[in-house]
């Protein structure tokens, strides 16, 4: 679904509104992380995941996903990266340009790297997202 606006014009009411759908491509730019009402039983602030891909002239939403997850893991738990070829992490990662801005209207923050980003197709409690 392409998105009918800059990422910067939406409010966070529009973006906590967005539907969730499920990961339509494995790769992705980037990830709006969205602050939820809800408190999990951690104590923590729920988080909601837009993940996003750039096709040259405007965003494109591939998922939206979460919505009960405190957490996030980045590179995986422990940041420990992911072996590709076996699909398992592997204690050795290469380095990865992580970035992080804030959206102008929403004030959420979009998380992106040098490389395409990749997470598990189902998001609970935890969420990972890998560099490829």
């Amino acid at each position: 679904m392409k998105l009918d606006k800059d990422i910067n014009l939406y409010t966070l009411s529009e973006l906590r509104e967005m539907e969730y759908m499920p990961i339509k491509e494995k790769t992705f730019s980037s990830v709006i992380i969205v602050p939820m009402t809800e408190v999990h039983d951690s104590g923590y602030r729920c988080m909601k995941y837009i993940l996003l891909r750039w096709d040259g002239d405007c965003h494109e939403v591939v998922g939206v996903i979460g919505g009960g997850s405190d957490v996030i893991h980045i590179n995986g738990i422990g940041g420990y990266g992911k072996d590709w070829e076996r699909g398992i992490a592997t204690g050795t990662v290469e380095r990865v340009d992580w970035s992080m801005d804030c959206l102008r209207k929403s004030k959420c923050v979009r998380l992106f790297a040098s490389r395409d980003l990749e997470t598990r197709d189902w998001c609970g409690s935890d969420f990972e997202v890998f560099a490829r």
